[in-house]
């Protein structure tokens, strides 16, 4: 039934983005999704970060950096896939640091790094702090586009953030990042507005306000419009319970 009525908006919608999802080295439709946002918006200096990645086999920039000339940074806290990424992708633009990220370090590994001041896209993918790297990432940095996980379980309308914890692995519960509406209010704040979330309830998509383009005048801002529940699995529709 969930299928049925998000095939039913889509084609009531051509302009949601949910019709452009494709995935090439995604975990799910994201690079789809992205190829149409840029397309939208133009490509800029094609530069992206990106942490969360693991060995970059599976991640939203991938295909950009293999098939569309871009180039970037990829962070993760271990420090054997990274050595597999820089040995995979030598031959590519790419910038690989191995380092466990919390709300105290994350600027300054930024600085490290010289991530520009305004990538073009910036991808959050910790399964844990999102919310509070958002918020320390955009008091800095702005990205023309954001990409970040958010909590499926909680419905439009919920508030709810992961209290911050700088030493948080997740466990594979549903104790992670925020409510699709916590992170939206925070990037409102910030000047973002939510475009698209992909189809199985993983990744919302965010644009810089002043890089809209006429292109997304049919295209509806709010959470509900755009939240997707969690269809991780058909065996179970979402993480396990855990201790929110």
């Amino acid at each position: 039934m969930h299928r049925a009525r998000q095939n039913l908006r889509k084609k009531s919608h051509p302009a949601n983005l949910k019709n452009f999802e494709a995935r090439i080295y995604s975990q799910n439709g994201e690079d789809g999704i992205l190829a149409e946002i840029f397309r939208r918006i133009g490509e800029g200096d094609k530069h992206f970060v990106e942490f969360g990645v693991q060995d970059g086999t599976e991640c939203c920039t991938r295909n950009l950096l293999e098939h569309r000339g871009w180039a970037g940074t990829w962070i993760d806290g271990s420090s054997a896939h990274m050595e597999s990424a820089g040995r995979r992708f030598s031959d590519r633009p790419l910038q690989v640091a191995s380092r466990f990220l919390n709300a105290e370090n994350i600027l300054a590994v930024f600085g490290e790094l010289s991530v520009p001041q305004a990538p073009d896209l910036l991808v959050i993918d910790v399964d844990g702090n999102d919310y509070w790297f958002m918020q320390k990432i955009l008091s800095r940095y702005s990205p023309r586009v954001l990409v970040i996980e958010y909590n499926a379980s909680f419905k439009p309308g919920y508030r709810w953030i992961m209290p911050y914890s700088p030493e948080h692995r997740w466990d594979g519960t549903r104790v992670y990042s925020a409510s699709l509406t916590a992170l939206t209010e925070q990037a409102n704040r910030f000047g973002y507005r939510l475009v698209a979330c992909d189809s199985s309830g993983v990744n919302a998509f965010f644009v810089k306000q002043s890089s809209l383009t006429p292109e997304f005048s049919d295209v509806s801002f709010g959470d509900a419009y755009h939240y997707a529940p969690p269809i991780f699995r058909m065996e179970w529709f979402g993480h396990p319970m855990g201790k929110i």
